[in-house]
């Protein structure tokens, strides 16, 4: 192949804002600079969305000199945002365009694709489903069928934001904001797409913050405003796989080469001393050998190093799947995305197929869960993979705000702290990375004063908090004003967290350093602390989820300026925010205890277990459900039957569920075959005075919920 790259003259890097501000940039950057040391190529970077020409400039040419040939960024767009009253008549709506245009109906997320899918197949419209998760085959399918005339309209996400060829498009339907202008851009431009032709959107916003982000959006868009991003620069697991493939390319190499090879992409940003702890970190790993000769450094691949370069040919991540196992009836209700799991802690909540969980416990592999209140606040199922909003347009959603009479009123300038019992939501028209800050610093901060853990989730225009118990009103204000050093108290938030550990297991396996299967404690990233591969951690989260500069100007300028609102009911802004993670629109009515007692009953009298007798030594089968009350041998009539269970069971213990079994019977066999729960800990349950049956369930529910939360702490 490097043969054939001899010859290269142009090399043409088509919709370049799409790896301005990622790894992938980065890596394309990079390896364009191996290509210019045996082929002399001119590069042209193409793009119909790009904010910064120079800064998508300096990630292809580095420090060449470049031109920009600028045809004017005001396009005539033809985007109407229509407000529907609700779901049923935004339905009605889309299915009526799907039928009457060859259209792309754009969502933001493929939990919402399979959603929003399922109600329009439900009513006839003639759509198709394409996303990223699905099969390539399926894909192409429905490409080639769109292209055809076979399929009217494809709903789709960012998988058909790009220039995918399918054909003549003449609408595009985006379901919700799209929260970034360049992306309404992006999208709408699929329509119309040729000389003299006009491309038409109409937009569907879910709620009144979403219409005024999508009016905003659109306004943005008509006069060219897009959002300003910034390329990835210093990603040191990219650089590190970069220098592997230099040592492939060109076999030993000393390593100021390779310094100075990299450091003419705009990309690179790191000093010869970081390269040369990239190098020894490779070589700790048998990739690289790593010789000093002098003040020179050599290094050249070792056995491991074709097979990790090959592995991580590409810098998007490679996550896996957990299950979620609900812990009442230990069913498995479905499967969560890494990237979502990593957003749940310890008593968070979220949705899933419509029903609300609780997490009990996170496994290398599962999601302990079990049931919640609707009207707790949910981790929002889209989190990992939402689009964020930038300060511009959440600033001025804020601005629009001014057409409801709300007193006082959560605009670009007022900072409100609404206190509502338990729930606490502090109003800030701040952008997704900004709040996704100042949440983490305040549950933080508020969790330290109380001695509970604080749950917060953020939207671009609030944060909200859900406290265990209703907190004085001066510990909340506290928790807010004792905000400092945002940067470090941001680092110091991370250390234990879902975030850090599944972004060092990122990073750990693009440096080579851990499998594609690998787990890890905090206790091995603690161990880390030193190395690059916890720096690249640290630098990749806070270059994608925070904004550090933006979050010290903005609580520098309203710290004390902060109004402060307490009521009985949520404002007409917090209820939008509240219903947006409480599942308000996915969940019925429904009491969690009961769908737990129905879970661990079910599971419980659906088991046949094994006794034996302790007089007589006879054995028998019983199935829980059809069990007598009073249970006794069926051969010798003594009341000494206990649990067949494993021969090293000290003998102790089955005496002492035998007389748990005399004396409480069946409520005893349930208790004992409960997972979780031995001999002693079904006494503590059974000598509860239950008043009914749903509080005896609930008692093992809990005891067996301690079981799973504290297991792990025990010695083997």
């Amino acid at each position: 192949m490097r043969n054939h790259l001899l010859t290269v003259q142009f090399v043409i890097v088509d919709e370049i804002h799409d790896i301005l501000d990622n790894k992938r940039g980065a890596q394309l950057s990079l390896g364009l600079e191996r290509l210019n040391e045996i082929a002399n190529f001119q590069r042209i970077g193409i793009s119909a969305t790009v904010a910064n020409e120079s800064e998508a400039a300096k990630l292809l040419f580095g420090e060449r000199p470049f031109s920009v040939c600028e045809s004017g960024k005001k396009r005539e767009m033809d985007i109407t945002v229509l407000d529907t009253k609700t779901n049923e008549e935004k339905i009605k709506n889309i299915k009526d365009l799907s039928e009457k245009n060859r259209s792309l109906i754009f969502v933001n997320t493929r939990s919402t694709a399979e959603e929003l899918g399922a109600s329009l197949k439900k009513v006839g419209a003639p759509i198709d489903i394409h996303h990223g998760s699905l099969a390539k085959e399926v894909r192409l399918s429905t490409e080639d069928d769109f292209k055809s005339g076979k399929l009217n309209s494809i709903l789709c996400t960012s998988s058909l934001e790009l220039g995918i060829d399918v054909g003549e498009v003449s609408l595009v339907i985006q379901n919700g904001s799209p929260h970034q202008v360049f992306r309404l851009i992006q999208r709408v431009g699929r329509s119309g797409h040729s000389l003299g032709k006009t491309p038409k959107g109409i937009l569907f916003p879910s709620d009144f913050d979403d219409y005024l982000e999508s009016e905003v959006i659109s306004v943005l868009a008509r006069n060219g405003w897009m959002e300003d991003k910034r390329a990835e620069r210093g990603a040191l697991d990219v650089i590190a796989h970069q220098v592997v493939g230099l040592c492939i390319d060109f076999g030993r190499m000393e390593l100021s080469k390779i310094h100075s090879i990299l450091s003419r992409s705009y990309a690179y940003g790191i000093d010869y001393e970081k390269l040369r702890m990239v190098a020894l970190q490779l070589y700790s790993e048998s990739i690289l050998y790593y010789d000093e000769d002098g003040e020179s450094v050599f290094v050249g691949t070792q056995s491991r190093a074709r097979e990790y370069y090959y592995s991580f040919l590409s810098t998007i991540p490679k996550t896996k799947r957990f299950l979620i196992k609900d812990v009442s009836s230990n069913r498995i209700i479905s499967s969560l995305d890494e990237e979502f799991v990593v957003n749940l802690e310890n008593g968070s909540s979220f949705l899933s197929h419509g029903s609300a969980w609780r997490v009990v416990d996170i496994t290398e592999t599962e999601v302990l869960a079990e049931a919640a209140a609707g009207s707790e606040i949910m981790v929002p199922s889209w989190t990992g993979e939402d689009i964020p909003v930038s300060f511009t347009v959440a600033q001025d959603v804020g601005k629009m705000r001014a057409i409801k009479e709300d007193k006082p009123l959560p605009d670009d300038k007022n900072l409100i702290l609404e206190i509502v019992g338990d729930i606490v939501v502090l109003h800030g028209c701040f952008g997704t990375k900004i709040n996704n800050g100042i949440a983490r610093l305040l549950s933080k901060n508020l969790s330290k004063i109380i001695g509970e853990n604080v749950i917060a989730v953020s939207d671009p225009y609030r944060v909200m908090l859900k406290l265990p118990y209703p907190v004085k009103t001066e510990h909340i204000t506290r928790a807010f004003s004792d905000i400092r050093n945002v940067k470090g108290a941001l680092e110091e938030s991370l250390e234990n967290s879902s975030l850090i550990k599944f972004k060092f297991l990122n990073v750990g396996r693009m440096f080579g350093l851990l499998s594609p299967d690998a787990t890890i404690s905090s206790r091995f990233i603690s161990a880390m602390r030193n190395s690059v591969v916890y720096e690249e951690t640290l630098r990749s989260i806070f270059f994608r989820y925070f904004d550090v500069e933006g979050t010290e100007k903005v609580l520098s300028q309203r710290r004390g300026k902060v109004i402060l609102d307490i009521r009985k009911k949520p404002s007409f802004f917090a209820s939008i925010g509240l219903e947006r993670v409480s599942g308000a629109d996915s969940i019925g009515a429904f009491q969690p205890r009961e769908r737990i007692v129905a879970g661990l009953k079910e599971n419980a009298l659906s088991k046949t277990l094994s006794l034996v007798c302790l007089n007589c030594k006879a054995t028998r089968f019983i199935h829980l459900a059809g069990a007598p009350e009073i249970i006794s041998c069926h051969k010798c009539g003594q009341k000494a039957l206990t649990l067949l269970g494993k021969d090293n069971q000290p003998k102790k213990d089955q005496e002492f569920a035998a007389g748990l079994i005399r004396a409480y019977g069946k409520p005893a066999l349930i208790a004992l075959s409960t997972y979780g729960i031995g001999p002693s800990t079904a006494d503590r349950v059974l000598k509860h005075l239950h008043k009914d049956e749903q509080s005896f369930y609930l008692d093992l529910a809990e005891a067996q919920k301690n079981f799973i939360k504290n297991k792990k702490y025990w010695k083997i």
